[in-house]
């Protein structure tokens, strides 16, 4: 049954910090400041099914912009079909819910994803490529990348996909433990991206942690 073989996956937290901000008037003058802060606690939910998979991720968010506060629920959905052993599939539905600023309805930018993923394994390495289709307000976009993964652990990854003002393309490496005697493997990454709307260059740094019980 769909709810007995759906279990807690993890828990997460997000939060940004804007710093401070200048106000700006309709005649475009400066005119004081004020800080932008948004987190979010979520809860991971998944199960398997044969060579169906599917996941939610449940958020609680919360606010503020200057003197204002917000807060709302959001829900992430997706699954993942098995077509063969090297082959899958996969469809998200992303900001499912509402968010209210004090009494202004916030809408969240729903976007549907679709794409395919290719595994190839080797003697001592995995290859993986994913081609990706996303659909918001705004536009369609498109996403292609590869992963490089060898047996000890290390990873190499490069992505390129479109946006509003043409490409955005990243570089990036990772490291994983072998599983610890009780269970737990440790995550290292880093990434780097480029272009994109403001054509800036963003470094990106996280440590990660993956358990699995017993009972799986």
């Amino acid at each position: 049954h769909i709810l007995t073989n759906t279990y807690i996956r993890g828990l997460s937290f997000d939060q940004f910090d804007s710093g401070s901000m200048e106000k700006i008037n309709a005649s475009g003058k400066e005119w004081g400041s004020f800080d932008y802060k948004e987190s979010a606690v979520g809860l991971i939910l998944g199960g398997m099914f044969n060579e169906f998979s599917m996941g939610a991720h449940l958020r609680f968010l919360m606010g503020t912009m200057g003197d204002y506060k917000g807060s709302g629920f959001s829900m992430d959905l997706g699954s993942i079909f098995q077509l063969a052993d090297f082959l899958n599939f996969g469809l998200a539905l992303n900001n499912l819910g509402g968010y209210k600023l004090e009494d202004i309805s916030v809408d969240l930018p729903f976007t549907v994803r679709a794409g395919v993923g290719v595994v190839l394994e080797t003697f001592d390495s995995d290859y993986k490529f994913g081609l990706d289709l996303e659909n918001d307000s705004v536009g369609t976009f498109y996403r292609f990348g590869g992963e490089y993964i060898n047996h000890e652990g290390f990873r190499l990854r490069a992505g390129i996909n479109t946006v509003e003002s043409g490409f955005q393309y990243s570089l990036g490496t990772g490291f994983s433990t072998p599983e610890t005697r009780w269970g737990g493997i440790f995550n290292l990454n880093y990434s780097f991206t480029g272009g994109g709307e403001l054509g800036e260059y963003i470094h990106r740094f996280d440590v990660g942690l993956n358990y699995i019980p017993d009972f799986y």
